[in-house]
């Protein structure tokens, strides 16, 4: 009884045996849906298609083909996707998907390559649920080329950046700033750029970027940059800001630690207004040098006169001749002042402050007569403006309304915008007896009133430097501060008597010029070049220093 049973049980076993053959290489989704000749990606490059293939069968109609890819985390459908809602077929190609699929547009990450079968009973069928990765290229991913960036900087020194950020990929966002060591944020000198191009130059950054307002530190210049959807840090630079050197007055070069050395020169020491000087010397280093910067820097300010400033990188020589900033650098061009002659260069190993020479541009007139005229104006408190012909033992106080043959004149308006000028312009034309303003005021006009010149024109005047840029103890006597208005226009003018002092007009209540209008304003000079650099930032003064 028992044998009988053990033979039965094997004989169950050998059918169940021969009805069973093993499967091909398919996905099974139920048990009447299959998929033959299929394929589907495993590890694909950013920017590489992927061309899909498979023949769909099942034994009820087909309502529906969903083939796509979604993504790895919550499984949603990206837009490569192809949807067909009316197949009604119990076949079904998958190629014809591929119109619809881009696998070249799909960024670096993971993905499911998925077919849904939707069958006329309701049922929903899972063919295909297969993972991949799509990995960027080599070529995609951005790169720093010929970026340059600082390794030791004095505080207040100012630093160009340049280079570009390129990718075979169209690059979406580029930041460049500069990041605290220590917390590892980025910094107020920072700034972001929507790019959408293969390229980007840093360069267009440098404005942005103020190495000069960085506190004593170690920091990173950074560069970060967005390719498909990625974010890349390009390049990560340590450079450290360090106290700036001592001011040296002797006129000797700094050795700089002996490894970057001036020699063989002649430099500027006192000179007059207009006076064409010759500087000479060889700077020798140790090291190869970069980059070279010579320039004119306010002695009181410490700050670069833009316009008397050289700068040029990929110099890449262990030398270095100072006259090729000759052209650079005009020296006949400075008012009188007191300022500095500084060359930096810039190896590998760091900054190197190899002259910071002291010298002074002395004035071949000085405005004596002119501020005189001025504080007897002031002093003058008999008259109201707009009321008479301002006239009176001094002369003239208003140049451009009353002198001269021209009859006395004010336009609508008038005496509310220009009496600062007028009453200077006076001054100068009646009290210093500059030629060329007597002539202007003769003929009715206002020279400093006139648009779009700022004097400019005239030979008896020049431009100190910009209001932000300067304090009191850069100014000399005679001096005018102008506050900048549009189109290159004076706002408003005040003549620097000395001290902190200055002679300005102003109106009294209601508008009304009064007595007081002009007027010492006594410790105000620093205040007015303050306002002027927050009225404009192109605010400036102008010094009387004709040659």
């Amino acid at each position: 009884m028992k044998t009988k049973r053990l033979i039965s049980i094997f004989m169950m076993l050998a059918v169940v045996l021969t009805m069973w053959t093993p499967m091909s290489a398919v996905y099974a989704a139920g048990s009447n849906v299959t998929i033959k000749d299929s394929n589907a990606p495993s590890s694909i490059t950013v920017g590489k298609d992927f061309s899909v293939k498979g023949k769909i069968s099942s034994d009820t109609t087909i309502a529906r083909v969903e083939i796509g890819v979604t993504t790895k985390g919550g499984g949603k459908w990206t837009a490569q996707k192809y949807d067909n809602k009316s197949v009604n077929t119990k076949t079904f190609d998958v190629s014809k998907a591929n119109s619809k699929l881009k696998f070249n547009n799909l960024n670096a990450g993971s993905y499911y390559y998925r077919i849904y079968v939707h069958t006329t009973d309701t049922k929903v069928h899972t063919v295909v649920n297969k993972k991949f990765t799509v990995k960027e290229s080599s070529s995609a991913k951005p790169k720093a080329v010929n970026c340059n960036a600082p390794t030791q900087l004095q505080k207040g020194m100012a630093y160009y950046i340049t280079g570009k950020v390129t990718s075979s990929k169209k690059i979406s966002k580029v930041t460049v700033g500069v990041v605290n060591k220590k917390t590892g944020k980025w910094t107020a000198q920072k700034k972001t750029f929507t790019v959408g191009a293969k390229s980007f130059s840093v360069k267009k950054a440098d404005k942005y970027i103020k190495f000069g307002s960085l506190a004593v530190g170690n920091y990173y210049y950074k560069i970060n940059a967005t390719v498909g959807g990625k974010s890349y840090t390009v390049l990560k630079k340590q450079f450290s800001v360090v106290k700036p050197e001592p001011i040296e007055d002797s006129g000797l070069p700094q050795a700089a630690g002996n490894s970057v050395k001036l020699s063989n020169y002649t430099l500027p020491s006192k000179f007059k207004v207009g006076q064409k000087v010759k500087t000479v010397g060889i700077i020798s280093s140790k090291e190869k040098i970069k980059r070279v910067e010579i320039g004119v820097v306010y002695a009181a300010t410490n700050k670069w006169i833009s316009y008397h400033k050289y700068d040029k990188s990929g110099i890449n020589s262990k030398t270095f001749n100072i006259e090729k900033a000759a052209s650079k650098i005009s020296f006949n061009t400075l008012a009188g002042g007191t300022y500095r002659y500084r060359i930096y260069v810039h190896t590998a190993s760091g900054v190197k402050t190899v002259l910071n020479h002291k010298f002074t541009v002395t004035p071949s007139v000085k405005p004596k007569a002119a501020i005189k005229w001025a504080l007897k104006i002031a002093a003058d408190d008999t008259f109201s403006y707009g009321k008479k012909p301002q006239t009176s033992k001094v002369g003239c106080y208003f140049c451009g309304t009353n002198c001269g043959p021209v009859k006395y004149r004010k336009p609508k308006g008038y005496e509310k915008t220009y009496v600062c000028m007028t009453f200077i312009h006076a001054a100068y034309a009646h009290g210093a007896k500059d030629p060329e303003m007597l002539k202007e005021c003769k003929k009715g006009n206002n020279c400093i009133a006139l648009e779009n010149t700022n004097m400019t024109h005239y030979s008896c005047w020049m431009k100190v430097g910009l209001c932000k840029d300067l304090k009191v103890s850069d100014l000399q006597p005679g001096d005018l501060i102008v506050w900048y208005a549009a189109d290159n226009n004076n706002g408003h003018i005040s003549m620097y008597i000395g001290g902190n002092d200055i002679v300005d007009s102003t109106s009294s209540a209601g508008n009304v010029w009064g007595p007081n209008a002009i007027a010492v304003r006594k410790g105000k000079a620093q205040k007015y070049l303050n306002t002027g650099a927050k009225w404009h930032k192109k605010s400036y003064v102008m010094r009387y220093c004709k040659p």
